[in-house]
């Protein structure tokens, strides 16, 4: 479905969610291939720490799986209004370079773990980030399209013009 006459999908729309795009991939390349965990700061490891005893029935694993989600709507919705007329290729997009982080990670970071979760999350992000942008963009063409409705003319069944021929006997 495409919503490229939409009013979001402005050609400025797509220049700033291109720029956006590439700050986030920047953003993404550091956080992904950073030689050591992200969390592992002392800073992060008490925040972590401090959200786990806070929160109950928070875990590492549920944060970190969280964290991965997050981290991934931006990137299903910068995806989505980049390739508004193809967003068949947003999810396979978000497929292609979760499994590229995560096979990197295993095989050149001695010091990240790959993982199946990971990879999960990280789809799962992108895919709530495609359907925030869809669901908007159908809320909007949805208003747009009452709006026009209200201030069409009203037919009246006085019109001739909107007559219609009587029906076939039969």
């Amino acid at each position: 479905m495409s919503y490229s006459n939409d009013a979001d999908a402005s050609p400025r729309t797509h220049v700033v969610a291109r720029i956006l795009l590439a700050i986030y991939a920047i953003t993404l390349t550091l956080i992904a291939f950073w030689p050591t965990p992200v969390d592992g700061s002392e800073f992060a490891g008490r925040i972590v720490g401090f959200l786990i005893r806070v929160v109950p029935g928070l875990t590492y694993e549920r944060l970190e799986f969280g964290a991965n989600i997050a981290l991934f709507v931006p990137f299903g919705v910068l995806l989505a209004l980049v390739f508004a007329g193809s967003r068949y290729l947003v999810v396979p997009t978000i497929l292609v370079t979760s499994f590229t982080i995560e096979c990197i990670q295993g095989l050149l970071i001695p010091d990240r773990t790959p993982s199946l979760y990971d990879i999960l999350a990280n789809i799962a992000g992108g895919c709530f980030g495609l359907l925030a942008v869809a669901s908007y963009q159908w809320w909007r063409a949805r208003v747009i399209r009452n709006a026009l409705q209200q201030t069409r003319p009203s037919v009246t069944s006085s019109d001739p013009a909107m007559e219609y021929p009587p029906a076939p006997p039969g």
